[in-house]
């Protein structure tokens, strides 16, 4: 199935592009590998670009980094992609049911933390001490980290002190489209506290991340799909390969990402 805009040129910028009816052409064999991937994989997914090139000659990898969900609607809508890389299966899913999607492969897990200020100002130690934050920022629902946040103070309501879901809930001041916005929000000093993936604190030079109890924390599944009307179905199946390889998953692990194929 090919769809409207994949003969949009270049120069038309991806928003634009959603809403163009396409009046110029370009060879799509020109066009480098186009990844559509999480926010939360921003970092790693270049050096998984820089080493999957030096790998195949020739070969370039761009990437469209957003929420899942704004990524899946941007393909849904016709925007020219050839790999998309979910931070959940459900929108994967929802591509593959459509026929927008090939197969779905989990290539990467993560897992939440609790991240606060290097100064911490509210003197959190421990995923406990959150019931005594004042600013609580999380992810908002519609995002895929805000509904494993959802899935984690659910488990905390029944696991830890009464009503401790309610009580954080009760302190959050702000609910972000992705976790990069909410870890800036920490690094600027207007929270206390956020719930981030273990990655994005990783990557975070001005936030300390605490532990959360393996018995409330859940664990997020990175998913991958070759678009079905992709221009470079061949390349796109061999990076989302080199993502399963021993080197693909050494670099997630760097990363503070654990093995895709791990149960």
């Amino acid at each position: 199935m090919k769809r409207l805009l994949r003969s949009l040129c270049p120069a038309v910028t991806m928003a634009t592009a959603l809403l163009a009816t396409g009046a110029c052409t370009v060879d799509s064999s020109e066009r480098p590998l186009t990844v559509f991937a999480a926010s939360s994989m921003t970092e790693v997914m270049q050096e998984l670009a820089l080493a999957f090139e030096r790998e195949r000659a020739g070969t370039r990898v761009r990437f469209n980094h957003a929420g899942s969900q704004v990524l899946r609607l941007q393909i849904e809508r016709g925007a020219a992609a050839d790999v998309f890389v979910s931070a959940n299966r459900e929108h994967a899913e929802s591509l593959a049911g459509a026929g927008f999607a090939d197969r779905v492969t989990p290539v990467a897990h993560n897992e939440l933390v609790l991240v606060v200020p290097l100064e911490n100002p509210a003197g959190l130690n421990t995923f406990a001490d959150l019931v005594r934050a004042d600013r609580i920022v999380i992810a908002d629902p519609a995002v895929p980290a805000g509904q494993y946040t959802a899935a984690l103070l659910s488990r905390a309501e029944e696991v830890m002190a009464e009503s401790f879901g309610t009580r954080v809930l009760a302190r959050v001041v702000s609910r972000e489209n992705n976790v990069r916005l909410a870890r800036a929000k920490v690094e600027l000093g207007e929270a206390d506290a956020a719930i981030i993936y273990r990655s994005d604190a990783l990557s975070g030079a001005r936030v300390r991340a605490i532990e959360i109890p393996l018995d409330v924390n859940v664990r997020a599944e990175y998913v991958a799909a070759v678009i079905s009307d992709s221009s470079h179905h061949e390349q796109a199946r061999a990076f989302v390969e080199f993502m399963l390889s021993v080197g693909g998953q050494a670099i997630f692990e760097r990363h503070g990402f654990s093995a895709g194929v791990a149960s």
